[in-house]
């Protein structure tokens, strides 16, 4: 009988082992935001703010934010770690999403100003 209810437990462990932990040089950019937590599963970074609503500039700070981790410390991620971004709201009812990965950042990087927000912007859709 004790064997049947660890069950429940095993499995959620067992998923939790497929996740990646994520890196420490994204982690600490979403130090100054609200964030309440960050993962990465089935190649898709997922990051949930604290807040109800998540607003384009709010997912648009994670995003950059992202390609700022990347810029400052290449060795820190593979390039190859997520293929997306996820941003949702506290619910996890309401985001957007981003098609972007390490190699799409260092495409980015080489943009200036305006048009590195215009091709940012591009790449989301809302959830």
């Amino acid at each position: 009988m004790r064997l049947v209810a660890l069950v429940p437990l095993l499995i959620a462990f067992s998923f939790s082992a497929l996740a990646s932990q994520v890196p420490a040089s994204i982690s600490k950019q979403f130090e100054s935001l609200r964030v309440e937590k960050a993962t990465i599963s089935n190649k898709t970074l997922k990051v949930v703010y604290k807040d109800e609503k998540v607003g384009d500039l709010m997912a648009l700070s994670i995003a950059q934010s992202v390609c700022s981790a990347w810029y400052t410390d290449k060795k820190s991620f593979n390039n190859n770690l997520f293929e997306n971004i996820k941003v949702y709201n506290h619910w996890e009812m309401q985001g957007y999403q981003f098609n972007l990965n390490a190699n799409k950042c260092e495409e980015l990087g080489k943009l200036a100003g305006d048009e590195y927000d215009i091709e940012m912007r591009k790449i989301m859709k809302p959830l």
